[in-house]
């Protein structure tokens, strides 16, 4: 049910808490920057009834290039690989391959921009990779307990994308979905800014080093001997 005031207010408190976040997926509580991010995106679930991104649905995860993912994100995401049944790891690590082994200097690209450029700035080098993340199979997310911040945010969260205010979410769904907010009687969207919470995990870090997915994969499977 919307309620806009409520919502508002949500938005209110969620800004005052980011930036006394102090640890990445580890504590489960408003501390936790995954913890503050998945209560954002559940409000605005309960308040918008025409929000696409529903258990299920995989758009982004096979239509998206690769994502931002920081060595803190990336720790969480190793150690669930670590306990993870062997055999699935396999299969995750040959899609991997099979999706961007021919890209790997270019995915070293993608990481060299992202490391010393502003958040939104334009990465020339993402062009031409392919679309679709390794760790989708079935149309479920095998890593979805430990995602980064940016899975956790998309469909929910605004940005600069190539220097444009953009929506963080896939073609199909994104007209629909804003046609559903104004026919609730919004004429603007109420969604949050995706970059503080971005530059707050960087704040977090303490690293400005960001890389794709793919590539942490490629370069734990080489130092594991996988």
């Amino acid at each position: 049910m919307f309620d806009l005031p409520v919502l508002q207010n949500t938005l209110r408190e969620c800004g005052f808490k980011l930036p006394r976040t102090s640890n990445v997926g580890r504590s489960g509580d408003w501390a936790d920057l995954y913890y503050l991010t998945d209560y954002l995106t559940f409000v605005l679930d309960r308040h918008f009834a025409s929000q696409p991104c529903k258990a299920g649905c995989s758009n982004c995860c096979r239509e998206n290039t690769v994502f931002r993912v920081t060595p803190t994100e990336w720790a969480l995401i190793r150690e669930y690989l670590e306990g993870a049944d062997p055999e699935w790891v396999g299969a995750l690590l040959a899609r991997n391959a099979e999706l961007y082994g021919a890209y790997r200097a270019q995915l070293e690209e993608v990481a060299a921009h992202w490391s010393t450029a502003e958040f939104d700035a334009p990465n020339p080098a993402l062009d031409g990779l392919p679309g679709g993340c390794p760790a989708l199979h079935r149309d479920m997310c095998g890593l979805y307990e430990v995602r980064p911040l940016i899975c956790r945010s998309y469909g929910y969260m605004a940005a600069r994308v190539r220097g444009k205010e953009s929506l963080l979410i896939c073609k199909e769904y994104g007209e629909p979905f804003v046609a559903g907010l104004r026919s609730q009687g919004l004429e603007t969207v109420p969604m949050p800014n995706f970059e503080p919470f971005a530059r707050q995990l960087t704040s977090l870090d303490g690293s400005v080093t960001i890389k794709p997915l793919p590539l942490w994969l490629f370069e734990w499977a080489t130092m594991a001997g996988k």
